[in-house]
């Protein structure tokens, strides 16, 4: 059983998956009703069939180089200079880093309004007085640095980029209403991107820790949220073609 069964042959049933469309979005199938077989004959040959999948389902990507040395990451309060200092603390007894995560605490927890905190897209002052500062300190330590995420709970009007997203997405500010996350929807992908993440990765974020939080569903009916979360933020990190695109 499997792609490359000891039969010599496999079938891939691939007819309840969503397509994409000539702009590369998933959309559901015009007809939902047809079959959508792959039938793969490859005798013993199992690498031919691995390659011919490949061809079908998209080549796996190399990782970066980086990305296979010893990361450090804990889900910790830490004040960027406490982050400094175990950095430091680390090459002091000569244990090689290539990776510091921050987790979610570099953003704001305590919202002052019915977000819970878990979602975040703006630096907390309070534990990181100088973001820019901390993130080339880290690149010339040698460090590369992602920043933790739970986007299900969409941005809130504390958020420094709250205007910038209802103004994207023709919301009335006054009203002061959350902006849903809907990843189903082009117009607020484009500005989750382009609005919450590209400016942060300006300023030298490397790539993003993809955490868990957004449900099964979304507002497109067999669009799976964490898968396609992944999809896009692969390719948009690949969208200059400057560095190989990671996430985690």
């Amino acid at each position: 059983r499997g792609l490359m069964s000891r039969a010599g042959w496999s079938v891939v049933d691939d007819s309840r998956s969503l397509v994409f469309d000539e702009s590369s979005w998933l959309t559901p199938r015009a007809a939902p009703d047809n079959i959508d077989l792959y039938f793969f004959g490859y005798g013993h040959d199992y690498l031919h069939c691995l390659f011919d999948f490949g061809k079908v389902a998209g080549h796996v990507p190399l990782l970066p180089r980086w990305a296979l040395g010893n990361w450090w990451s804990r889900y910790w309060a830490y004040t960027q200079a406490e982050l400094i200092e175990l950095m430091t603390e680390f090459q002091q007894y000569d244990i090689p880093l290539s990776v510091c995560i921050i987790d979610m605490d570099w953003h704001i927890t305590n919202t002052g309004n019915e977000s819970s905190g878990w979602t975040g897209y703006t630096w907390n002052r309070e534990l990181f007085p100088d973001p820019l500062e901390l993130i080339a300190w880290l690149h010339e330590n040698g460090l590369k640095t992602a920043l933790n995420l739970h986007p299900a709970d969409g941005v809130h009007p504390h958020e420094s980029q709250y205007r910038l997203m209802a103004n994207a997405l023709g919301q009335d500010l006054t009203l002061k209403r959350p902006i849903d996350f809907n990843l189903s929807d082009p117009a607020f992908a484009r500005a989750y991107f382009e609005i919450l993440h590209h400016p942060h990765e300006a300023d030298g974020v490397d790539f993003w820790w993809i955490d868990w939080q957004q449900g099964e569903k979304t507002k497109m009916v067999g669009l799976y949220p964490m898968m396609w979360l992944n999809h896009l933020d692969f390719y948009d990190l690949a969208r200059y073609g400057a560095k190989r695109p990671f996430i985690f």
